[in-house]
């Protein structure tokens, strides 16, 4: 027997890709140090991509980054690359784990995640004070308020007094963003 087919040209190799990312980031103000937790949606619109690199904020180390495509993954500062097992032609998610060093209180930088390249970049960022503490004061650039239920995902079922939640704001994907908080701490006393 004989069999055949028409080859099947994929055209996706050969155009440019357009990644539209959604970024989806938990940062708990622990003691002295930021525990990040981030799930990344991606989806390839056009073309394909082997592997794909986010911007990472000065001090954060990344500890682990999961997936159903992840094949292997390298932080170096200021950026993770991560490889896929095959090319991404459709979608796909991460699990990224990271931790920095903060203040215990006083002005806070909130460590934000970004996908080089991706022309559209939706999602947002939630802030929760671990132990006895409150965010005073918060400072967006490029965010705008919004409900921990809104975001979606891990965040949606947090149920914290100390838990503040942003929307990124719909504006080019290189444009800045930024989240700065007051964190004021207590001490906690016996109860007699």
């Amino acid at each position: 027997t004989l069999s055949w087919r028409r080859k099947a040209d994929d055209q996706r190799a050969s155009v440019p890709l357009r990644l539209r990312a959604v970024v989806t980031e938990l940062v708990g103000l622990a003691e002295e140090s930021a525990q990040v937790s981030a799930q990344v949606e991606l989806e390839a619109v056009q073309g394909q991509a082997d592997q794909v690199r986010l911007v990472l904020p000065d001090g954060l180390a990344v500890n682990q980054v999961a997936g159903p495509l992840v094949a292997d993954w390298e932080a170096t500062p200021g950026a993770l690359s991560v490889r896929f097992l095959e090319p991404l032609r459709d979608r796909t998610s991460l699990v990224i784990a990271a931790e920095a060093r903060c203040a215990r209180e006083g002005r806070i930088e909130a460590p934000l995640l970004r996908v080089s390249g991706a022309f559209r970049e939706t999602g947002g960022v939630a802030l929760e004070v671990l132990g006895a503490g409150e965010i005073r004061r918060q400072d967006a650039r490029g965010l705008e308020p919004a409900e921990p239920e809104d975001l979606g995902g891990s965040v949606a079922g947090r149920d914290s007094p100390s838990l503040v939640a942003f929307r990124f704001r719909p504006q080019d994907a290189q444009a800045p963003r930024g989240l700065t908080v007051e964190v004021v701490r207590y001490t906690p006393e016996a109860i007699l």
